[in-house]
């Protein structure tokens, strides 16, 4: 028999970002960790921004059903049409977002990282206050991109920092808006505020499929006509013996198979007695 192990209630995580940078379009620079993370450009220049979020615990054979980052605004009447591409980092040996790549020679570090083929865009809605935290500030659906990346060969959750890419896309967007986030703790009055964007995703862990194999440990022909059994005769008559129509009963001891698994295939081997049946 072929099976499908039975699949995992959902299960959901919510991370805060730990490090973010953004960088240049144009010059190459980073700016690292600021106090707020601008989405599509700064002062009219574009940059490209990276995110990280440490400790995504995705199963390799998960199947994530919905994922979205969730920011809060810190910039008063952020308006104006823009649209983001949204990606995540492939590579999993991660060069962190905190090292100094200022330098001639390491500039464009954001724009030199591997990312998805799949890419998510944004068409962002108006940010109408400081501190809104509304749908608008709400990504659309990630699960393509994150599925995407754990179906690398490379993806494992015990390597499981992620970094997710924000950069504007061109078509139907100005290039003069621009979306600004708040990226901080404030600690005030004895009370700790933590303004940092949030990733979310949900998944399944997505069934394996297995084989398993067994024995007949027992069996049993019964005349239809008389009633009459019997289990030693050495061989199984299917399903007639000397005119004589007959029940066949067949028993198949320790098939593991979990409970609530979904079954594919099952079939039963015989071995031929006689000829010309």
């Amino acid at each position: 028999a072929e099976y499908m192990g039975p699949k995992n209630k959902k299960k959901g995580q919510s991370i805060t970002a730990n490090l973010w940078r953004e960088e240049s379009k144009t010059s190459g620079i980073s700016a690292i960790n600021t106090n707020n993370i601008a989405l599509g450009s700064r002062n009219y220049s574009d940059v490209l921004t990276a995110i990280s979020f440490s400790s995504v615990k995705i199963p390799k054979t998960a199947n994530i059903s919905n994922s979205f980052i969730q920011f809060i605004s810190d910039d008063e009447n952020s308006q104006g049409n823009i649209i983001l591409k949204i990606t995540l980092e492939t590579s999993r040996t991660i060069e962190s977002l905190s090292n100094d790549n200022n330098n001639e020679e390491l500039l464009y570090n954001l724009e030199k990282r591997n990312k998805t083929n799949n890419f998510i865009l944004w068409d962002i809605g108006d940010w109408d206050f400081s501190g809104q935290k509304s749908s608008s500030q709400k990504t659309p659906d990630l699960s393509g991109i994150f599925n995407e990346l754990i179906s690398y060969d490379s993806w494992s959750d015990k390597n499981s920092d992620i970094v997710i890419f924000f950069e504007r896309f061109s078509i139907n967007d100005s290039g003069n808006n621009s979306r600004i986030a708040k990226c901080n703790i404030l600690e005030e009055k004895g009370s700790t505020f933590d303004f940092r964007p949030i990733l979310y995703f949900e998944y399944f862990s997505s069934a394996e499929t297995r084989i398993v194999e067994a024995y007949a440990s027992e069996y049993l022909e019964q005349s239809i006509e008389t009633g009459e059994s019997w289990s030693t005769s050495g061989d199984l008559e299917l399903m007639n013996d000397s005119g004589d129509e007959q029940l066949v009963g067949i028993r198949f001891n320790n098939l593991d198979i979990p409970k609530f698994s979904i079954i594919k295939t099952a079939t039963i081997q015989f071995t031929s007695k006689e000829i010309d049946n």
